[in-house]
Formats: C-alpha cells, sequence, structure tokens
C-alpha cells in the first residue's frame, strides 16, 4: 500500500510511482511468500518421512533393545486374549493387566 494514498473510502496511486514498480514490488512479495511456503512445505515433508522410518523401524522391532523385544513378545499373545473384551469388561481387562508381571 506505500504506492498508494488514501482518498476516501478508495486508494489513488501516488504520482511519484509507475505501474511497473508496483508490479515489480507485487512480485517480489509474492515469490517471498511462496518462498516461505516452500520451505514449510519440505520441512513438514521432512517431518513426515522421519515418522514414517520411526513407525517402521518400531513396527519392525528395530529400536528396542533385547529386554524390550522380549516384553513386547510376552505381552502380545496376553494382548489377543483380552481382545474379545468390550467396554463394559473393562474392569476385568484393568485387573488382567495388573496380572501380567
Amino acid at each position: 500500500m506505500e504506492y498508494y494514498e488514501a482518498v476516501g473510502l478508495d486508494y489513488r496511486k501516488l504520482q511519484d510511482f509507475e505501474q511497473n514498480d508496483i508490479d515489480t514490488e507485487r512480485k517480489r512479495i509474492f515469490n517471498e511468500i511462496e518462498l516461505i511456503v516452500q520451505r514449510r512445505e519440505d520441512l513438514v515433508w521432512k517431518e513426515v518421512q522421519e515418522k514414517e522410518k520411526l513407525f517402521l523401524e518400531i513396527k519392525d522391532g528395530g529400536v528396542f533393545d533385547h529386554k524390550e523385544e522380549q516384553l513386547i513378545k510376552d505381552a502380545k499373545p496376553k494382548i489377543r486374549e483380552l481382545g474379545h473384551l468390550d467396554f463394559v469388561n473393562t474392569d476385568r481387562f484393568w485387573k488382567n493387566i495388573k496380572n501380567f508381571g
């Protein structure tokens, strides 16, 4: 808006500036906005890729030490046994969870 002056409720181009100056500045500003958006997209995409890598490592068991892997292996069948429970049976579920160890 630095190239315009207020005239009532409207704006008028200042005489000191040519339309070419205004168009050049507008393009510069849009280019800066586009670069900011692109950088943000790149950061988000990088984060998505890191999360996907971590998910796959966890899924494949690659981020756990031997003790943690053994705990997971021991817990899986016990958790599967409780898969039939619905919300009404949660009290029994929590009692069984306490007996895992």
